[in-house]
């Protein structure tokens, strides 16, 4: 309000003001318009040099449209600016896409090419703010960012990645301090590229031993033929055990399923804290509300849903329940299909088992059968135990492993680095283990 004309626009807004920005709703990000309340002038001195009290900010709100009323001159202005800007970073993604991405993978032009990605994604970032917060992230998180990732990903898994190693490092580590608007996820990305980069031009120069026939060995005996479904499993040293046990026996991906509302994970004892050794690193983990999001992610996938159930000893003059549970029939050759078809199987807790809903939702239940007077196993040995079974009765399931998550794996375990060899991450105790899986499947779409 008032009068600025002949004034220097600048306006200060402190922590206080941003906090009740962001409590209505406002992202404080690059190429969001605000409206503020100026509640305090600015004074020029007598050689027309701004003093130090500049114009502070009592109010902030969402700029619906432009600066003026609607259908005015200020609000036309913006628009025009905004598709401006917009149309510019067409241009730049285009130019990106066509030039310098594929400039970036000859060694020869990669110097130059890297310079002009860094002045054209600066130049988006600090001169087309205009095209708004969403047009600014989807230029830089998706067009720029993907780029980046894909180039790197291709390039450090190529036989002539020691060429450009050195340079490709300290690119991306530049990339990762950069001021643009990267995600937190992104950042990390970017700085484990860059470590990547800089462990294969160090392994080049200090001729550390070649990794590269365990990784394919590894490589050729994962698989994603099975799942493992941990459902309401809160001991965290059984879920870091069952972890280790996947990695160790070939198992790709494991599912989550959290225990009730109301039931808390136990934590982990300090002597197990280091169970899982690390192999959480190299598996996709997942996380579902609900054994529904689990059925009809396995539907998606085109897996059948199997689940460890022992059905209760019932004595012969006993009725038969009201509800007909699925008959459980043992893991053994002759008892299930041959080959074996895609897979989740759902281990349950020790003492409540697996829920009703999920056994209702399942394809089939299996059981290992046992000799002993004590009828139970601990959900990670048992777990241990179903994993060799299957792959006894499925050998041909090893191997099979998509594309895509082959080039993850392996880079993945190329990205560790240890201070004599990766083989030595066996007999480490250094990884502790944080099983935070943040949010479900659904809430991240839902937030996406």
């Amino acid at each position: 309000t008032g009068n600025l004309q002949d004034k220097v626009p600048e306006v200060f807004f402190g922590e206080q003001e941003a906090k009740a920005g962001r409590l209505r709703g406002l992202t404080l990000s690059r190429g969001e318009r605000l409206e503020c309340d100026i509640v305090e002038g600015c004074e020029r001195r007598s050689d027309n040099a701004l003093s130090k009290r500049r114009f502070s900010a009592a109010v902030l709100r969402p700029c619906q449209s432009g600066s003026g009323p609607p259908g005015s001159d200020a609000d036309g202005d913006t628009l025009r600016m905004r598709e401006a800007a917009q149309n510019a970073l067409k241009h730049l993604a285009a130019e990106l896409e066509q030039e310098v991405m594929p400039a970036l993978g000859v060694p020869d032009t990669f110097p130059a090419a890297s310079e002009r990605y860094f002045e054209l994604v600066d130049r988006a970032w600090n001169d087309h703010a205009a095209a708004g917060r969403e047009s600014l992230e989807a230029f830089l998180q998706e067009v720029c960012f993907k780029g980046v990732e894909v180039f790197s990903r291709e390039t450090l898994l190529s036989p002539a990645a020691v060429a450009t190693s050195q340079k490709l490092s300290v690119w991306l580590r530049r990339l990762t301090t950069a001021p643009w608007c990267w995600s937190a996820q992104q950042r990390r990305a970017l700085s484990e590229l860059s470590e990547l980069a800089g462990l294969i031009h160090s392994d080049s120069t200090d001729a550390l031993p070649d990794l590269s026939d365990r990784i394919v060995s590894v490589l050729d005996n994962r698989t994603q033929r099975f799942v493992v479904v941990l459902e309401g499993v809160r001991n965290s040293a059984n879920q870091q055990m069952i972890l280790r046990t996947c990695e160790a026996l070939g198992v790709q991906e494991v599912w989550f399923v959290p225990p009730p509302p109301g039931v808390k994970y136990r934590a982990t004892m300090v002597r197990s804290r280091h169970a899982s050794r690390g192999a959480e690193r190299f598996l996709t983990l997942r996380r579902f509300a609900s054994a529904e999001a689990v059925a009809e992610s396995c539907r998606a996938e085109g897996r059948e849903l199997w689940v460890s159930y022992c059905p209760p000893i019932r004595h012969p003059e006993a009725e038969a329940p009201a509800d007909k549970n699925p008959e459980a029939i043992p893991l053994v050759a002759g008892s299930v299909p041959s080959p074996l078809p895609s897979l989740a199987l759902v281990l349950g807790t020790e003492g409540d088992g697996i829920s009703t809903t999920m056994l209702d939702l399942s394809t089939r239940a299996v059981f290992l059968p046992m000799y002993g007077f004590v009828q139970s196993l601990n959900v990670a040995v048992a777990c241990g135990m179903l994993l060799q079974r299957l792959f006894d009765l499925c050998p041909q399931a090893r191997g099979d492993l998509s594309q895509a998550a082959r080039e993850n794996l392996a880079l993945s375990a190329r990205t560790l680095r240890h201070k004599k060899d990766v083989a030595d991450v066996a007999h480490s105790d250094e990884f502790d283990v944080s099983l935070d899986f943040g949010l479900t499947e659904q809430q991240e779409s839902a937030k996406k």
